[in-house]
C-alpha cells in the first residue's frame, strides 16, 4: 500500500496505526484462526486494555471503573464465543490448541483459558505494534542507521534486537521480594514491592557501550525487553518473525524515512509506545517499477 499511493516516488502515511497496529494484528489473525472482518473489534479492544489512561483510545463510560468492567465483559463474550465454538468445531489453528488445552487430562477452566487468549490476542499485539512503531520512527530519526540496513540487509536480527531493546514496550513489572536481601548496597525486605523498570535496565552503562545510541549493528545485545528468566515472554520468537518480516519488506521497497509531523506518545505507564507516527517517504525504484 505504501508503494502504490505514493506519487512521484514520494508518499506520506500514518505509521502507528495505518501498518505498525495492522501488520501484528493480521499475523495473530490469520494464526489463531479469527475472521479479518473482527479485526477492528480486537483492535479497539487492545487500545482499551493496555490504553486506559489516555482519552483518545480509553473505553468511554461514567468513569474508569465502569468502563473497565464494561470492557471485560466485551472480551469475555469475545473470546468464550470463540472457544465454544473451537471446542464445538475444531480447527487447524492456534485458537482450538488454546481452547481445548488440558492439565491431568481435563480440559482447563474457562478463566484459565480465557487468559490465554487474553494474553495471545492482546499482549502479543500491543507489544509489536508499540515496537514496530517506535522502532521505525528511530530509524526515520537516525536516517545513517537505516541506510546502514539497506546496503547491508543481513543487520536485520541484530536490528530487532536494537528496536526491542531501544523501545522496551513493556515498561515495567512488579514483583514481591521473597526474602531479606542486600542489593547494590540497596536493603531489601521480605514483603517489599519491587518494581523493575525494563527501559532503564536496557540502558545500562554498566552493560551497554553508548547505551543512548540507536545502532542497528549493535553486538552483544543483552536487553531484557522480554524478560528472564521463568518470566520470559512466550510470544517472543512471532514478535521477532513479525518484525523481521516488516523491517525485510520496508528496506527493499523503501529508500528514505523521515518524519511529516511530532510523533505522539500513548498516555500509558505500562506498555508504552506511539500513537502516531506521520512520516513521508521516498519509494524504491525497483520497488515502484513492480507496481
Amino acid at each position: 500500500g505504501l508503494v502504490e499511493r505514493a506519487r512521484g516516488g514520494e508518499g506520506e502515511c500514518e505509521f502507528a496505526t495505518e501498518i505498525a497496529a495492522a501488520h501484528p494484528l493480521r499475523v495473530l489473525s490469520t494464526i489463531l484462526g479469527v475472521p479479518r472482518e473482527q479485526e477492528p473489534q480486537i483492535l479497539r479492544l487492545t487500545n482499551e486494555l493496555f490504553a486506559g489512561d489516555d482519552p483518545d483510545l480509553q473505553r468511554e463510560g461514567e468513569d474508569r471503573v465502569q468502563a473497565f468492567d464494561e470492557l471485560a465483559k466485551d472480551l469475555f463474550m469475545m473470546f468464550s464465543a470463540i472457544i465454544a465454538d473451537r471446542r464445538e468445531n475444531p480447527r487447524d489453528d492456534l485458537a482450538t490448541l488454546l481452547a481445548n488445552g488440558k492439565v491431568n487430562g481435563e480440559l482447563m477452566g474457562m478463566m484459565e483459558t480465557l487468559g490465554y487468549f487474553l494474553i495471545t490476542f492482546s499482549a502479543g499485539h500491543d507489544t509489536t505494534k508499540n515496537a514496530l512503531a517506535s522502532g521505525v520512527c528511530a530509524l526515520a530519526q537516525n536516517p545513517e542507521e537505516f541506510e546502514k540496513l539497506k546496503r547491508n540487509p543481513d543487520l536485520i536480527d541484530s536490528a530487532v534486537e536494537e528496536i526491542i531493546r531501544w523501545t522496551s514496550p513493556v515498561n515495567y513489572m512488579k514483583r514481591v521480594v521473597a526474602k531479606d536481601l542486600d542489593f547494590h548496597d540497596q536493603k531489601l525486605c521480605k514483603g517489599d514491592n519491587l518494581v523493575m523498570f525494563y527501559g532503564s535496565a536496557n540502558r545500562d552503562e554498566s552493560i551497554f557501550e553508548d547505551p543512548f545510541t540507536f545502532r542497528v549493528d549493535r553486538n552483544p545485545n543483552p536487553h531484557l525487553g522480554f524478560g528472564i528468566g521463568e518470566h520470559f515472554c512466550i510470544g517472543s520468537h512471532l514478535a521477532r518473525a513479525s518484525l523481521r518480516a516488516m523491517l525485510r519488506e520496508l528496506v527493499s521497497r523503501i529508500d528514505s524515512l523521515e518524519l511529516a509531523g511530532e510523533p505522539e506518545q500513548i498516555q500509558s505507564s505500562f506498555v508504552v509506545g506511539l500513537k502516531e507516527l506521520p512520516l513521508r517517504y521516498r519509494v524504491s525504484k525497483d520497488a515502484a517499477d513492480a507496481t
